[in-house]
């Protein structure tokens, strides 16, 4: 008994000078635990490092689908039928009458309206979102991409049999190829901003279309869902050196903040759609009526539609690209940060036992 009793509490002081403390100077956890570096702490927790969450592939496969099936329902419902015929004919007709003249101009110009434009900007978008790729050596970042983009290239034969061959808008199909591309590839700073402008520019770029009456509205409302929903089926294969570096893991306020914006705005926009179509068909209004509710409808239900199909791309690229943040996309406490305290408090516990042990 006294011979194990010194040898006990001289393994309990080896141990005790292992365990940093903050009167000399070492590092203590948030509850006051020793600081452990990542890699412990993520075996601790049990996640896949090289993955995303499970929650967060199955999110973005079902917001795909989503998409899929608004963009059946709405070129069934508004290019199909006689009556969504009304709504794309009246919308042609009346549009530009209704429309003021400086914002007709301002739509119509070259940066939207020309086509040498449109193709100088798709090429340069592609190629930017493949050399970021590159250039931050993320190589499946750089597979996903070039997956996304054989995709849709495969998918547009398809679409115009879907959508009709003469209305079927390419060069609004490839614009959102390019920007979808950067959206993906850019770094974590720079997604709310990037999100921010190509939304806005094809909006406007959708608007001169309009106001041209170069291809239908049903047209390019399928168009947006169905390349922002590709976009979403892609990023669900995620993985490895396809998601942000390890230490960049972390929630980022501008996509949280900007996305939650984008759709909030969107949901109002199509809100306000409804309640025009709705008093469009239940009243008799008068043809001046009909003519600025069809353009304001249209104006209202391209911007609702490309800031929901934008937010939402972004949402969930930083889902799938940071899964280790500290708080889920909606700020929620997440059931993995929940486990990490849990074993922090164990490994107080299990660090109070040396000194214990020297005591005895």
């Amino acid at each position: 008994m006294m011979e194990n009793g010194p040898q006990n509490v001289s393994i309990g002081l080896e141990n005790v000078a292992d365990v940093p403390s903050e009167g000399m100077g070492g590092s203590r956890g948030r509850r006051g635990g020793p600081v452990q570096d990542i890699g412990s702490i993520e075996k601790k927790r049990h996640l896949d490092i090289s993955s995303p969450r499970f929650r967060s592939r199955l999110t973005a496969v079902v917001l795909a689908v989503v998409f899929i099936l608004l963009a059946f329902l709405i070129h069934w419902f508004l290019g199909r039928p006689v009556k969504g015929h009304l709504l794309d004919h009246t919308v042609s007709v009346n549009l530009k009458g209704a429309t003021p003249q400086w914002f007709s101009s301002f739509a119509s110009a070259s940066l939207f309206a020309a086509q040498g434009i449109y193709i100088t900007l798709i090429v340069l978008m592609a190629v930017a979102a493949f050399a970021i790729a590159a250039v931050r050596r993320r190589w499946w970042l750089v597979l996903q991409a070039a997956i996304f983009f054989v995709v849709s290239l495969i998918a547009i034969p398809i679409a115009k049999w879907l959508l009709g061959s003469k209305s079927f808008p390419i060069t609004l199909w490839l614009l959102l190829v390019a920007c979808m591309l950067l959206l993906i590839t850019v770094p974590r700073p720079w997604r709310a901003l990037v999100t921010l402008v190509e939304g806005l520019y094809v909006i406007m770029t959708m608007f001169s279309m309009m106001l041209g009456n170069a291809y239908s509205l049903s047209a390019m409302l399928s168009v947006v869902l169905v390349v922002c929903a590709l976009a979403m089926a892609v990023l669900a294969l995620t993985r490895t050196s396809g998601m942000d570096p390890l230490a960049e893991r972390m929630h980022v306020m501008s996509v949280q903040i900007g996305s939650t914006l984008m759709i909030s705005f969107g949901i109002v926009c199509w809100i306000n759609v409804f309640y025009l179509r709705w008093q469009w068909g239940r009243y008799r209004v008068s043809s001046q009526w009909v003519a600025s509710a069809s353009s304001l409808t249209s104006y209202l239900s391209i911007a609702g539609l490309v800031c929901i199909a934008f937010g939402t791309v972004v949402a969930v690229r930083q889902l799938t690209a940071a899964p280790l943040m500290h708080f889920d996309q909606i700020g929620e406490r997440s059931d993995d940060d929940q486990n990490q305290d849990e074993d922090q408090q164990a490994d107080e516990r299990g660090a109070g036992a040396p000194y214990a042990a020297a005591r005895r």
